[in-house]
C-alpha cells in the first residue's frame, strides 16, 4: 500500500500493465433484492448486467481456488516456492493462512455484506488527497489498477472492492476458460503460469486485503502489497516477484501478509492437479552471490587499507642543560589492511603531525 495514504481504512490495489481509468462519481447503493446469484455482495454498483455476471463467475472462481488452497500442506513445492522454505515452521503464518483462505469459501455463506463497484466511489474517511482511484498512479510502480478494496472498519459490513477497467480487459479469463487453453496449447506452456491469470485471482488478490478476513482486531491493515525490502520501490507483485520474496532469507517471514502470494499460491495450487507443478519463475536460491540489482544493492566493498600510527620522541641534548630540547611527532605509515605490521629502516611515510 502507499505509505501516503490515510491509514484509518484498509485497502489494497492490483497493478496491471494496463490503460488506467477515469475517475468517475459515486453513486447510490443498489437494493439487496436486485443483486442476483449466490455471492457475498450486496450490491453491484454501477455494473451492467454483463459485468454483474461476469463478476458472480469470478466469484465461483475464488470459491474454487480457496477450496483448492485448503490442500496447504508444508512444505510442499508451491508452498515452499511461494512463502518461503521455512513455512513449515512458521505456525503463526501457517494459521494465518488458513484462516483467511477459510474465511474466503465461507463469505457467501454467511449472506450477502459487502459491496462491489465497477466505478470509483468517494471515501469519505479520506481526505481529497487521499482518495484511491482507479487512475491512481502508483509510486515506482508500473501499469494501471485493475482493482482496489477498502474497508471503514474492520467488518465485512464495511468493506468495499472497486473493479478497474483492466479486470475486464481481453486476456482475463474465468478458470475454465483458462483450463480450454492451456489443454489445447503446447504442452511446454501448460505449466508456464503466467497463462495462469484471470479474473478468479484478481478477485481473490483483493479479498484478501480485508481486514475482516485476516481477522485482525483493528482496522490496520494485515494483508498489504509489499515491498521486497525498506530501500525498494518495487513491490513483491507478479509470479517472479513472489517467487523471489519468498527465496530471500531477509524478507520471506512477509510473505503470508503479502496479497499476491495468497493469489498464486491459489492459482498454482488449483492447476497443479491437472497439468503438474507450473514451473518456477525465479531460479535463484539463497546464497546466490550474483543475486544483485537496483533493488537489492550489491554490499558496499570492504577495506583495503589501514594505518600504522606511532608517536615518535625526539631528544636534543642532555637533560637540564641549556641546549637541551624534546620533540614528539605523530607519524602515519598505510599498510595493507589485515597483515601484521612489521619494523622497517625505511617505511614509506603518509603523513605526519607535529605536537
Amino acid at each position: 500500500m502507499a505509505p501516503t495514504m490515510a491509514r484509518m481504512a484498509a485497502f489494497g490495489l492490483l497493478l496491471l500493465g494496463l490503460p488506467s481509468t477515469t475517475l468517475a462519481k459515486p453513486i447510490g447503493i443498489q437494493s439487496r433484492q436486485n443483486v442476483p446469484g449466490d455471492t457475498p455482495f450486496v450490491s453491484f454498483d454501477a455494473c451492467s448486467d454483463s459485468q454483474r455476471q461476469d463478476i458472480e463467475k469470478a466469484w465461483a472462481d475464488v470459491v474454487t481456488l480457496a477450496g483448492v488452497s485448503k490442500q496447504f500442506n508444508p512444505p510442499g513445492t508451491i508452498e515452499s516456492r511461494i512463502f518461503g522454505d521455512d513455512i513449515n515452521v512458521r505456525f503463526e503464518d501457517i494459521s494465518r493462512i488458513y484462516t483467511i483462505f477459510h474465511n474466503i469459501e465461507e463469505l457467501s455463506k454467511n449472506g450477502r455484506k459487502m459491496q462491489i463497484s465497477c466505478q470509483d466511489i468517494y471515501q469519505e474517511h479520506r481526505e481529497a488527497k487521499d482518495q484511491v482511484t482507479c487512475k491512481n498512479v502508483i509510486q515506482s510502480s508500473s501499469g494501471s489498477i485493475g482493482a482496489y478494496a477498502f474497508s471503514t472498519e474492520p467488518t465485512i459490513e464495511k468493506s468495499t472492492i472497486v473493479l478497474c477497467d483492466p479486470f475486464w480487459a481481453p486476456g482475463q479469463e474465468f478458470l475454465g476458460e483458462i483450463v480450454d487453453n492451456l489443454r489445447k496449447a503446447p504442452e511446454g506452456d501448460r505449466k508456464n503460469p503466467n497463462l495462469m491469470i484471470g479474473k478468479g485471482k484478481i478477485l481473490l488478490h483483493e479479498l484478501s486485503h480485508l481486514v475482516a478476513l485476516a481477522e485482525g482486531s483493528t482496522n490496520e491493515p494485515i494483508v498489504i502489497d509489499q515491498l521486497l525490502n525498506d530501500d525498494s520501490n518495487v513491490k513483491a507483485y507478479g509470479i517472479r516477484m513472489v517467487e523471489r520474496f519468498a527465496r530471500n532469507k531477509n524478507w520471506r517471514a512477509r510473505t503470508a501478509k503479502n496479497a499476491d502470494s495468497y493469489a498464486w499460491y491459489a492459482t498454482e495450487k488449483y492447476f497443479e492437479s491437472m497439468f503438474g507443478t507450473p514451473n518456477a519463475a525465479y531460479e535463484k536460491r539463497d546464497g546466490d552471490e550474483d543475486d544483485t540489482s537496483p533493488e537489492q544493492p550489491a554490499p558496499p566493498a570492504g577495506p583495503t587499507k589501514a594505518l600504522n600510527i606511532i608517536l615518535e620522541n625526539k631528544r636534543h641534548g642532555v637533560p637540564n642543560d641549556k641546549d637541551f630540547y624534546d620533540t614528539m611527532n605523530w607519524l602515519f605509515y598505510s599498510t595493507d589492511y589485515g597483515t601484521a605490521s612489521q619494523c622497517a629502516l625505511n617505511p614509506a611515510l603518509a603523513t605526519h603531525a607535529d605536537i
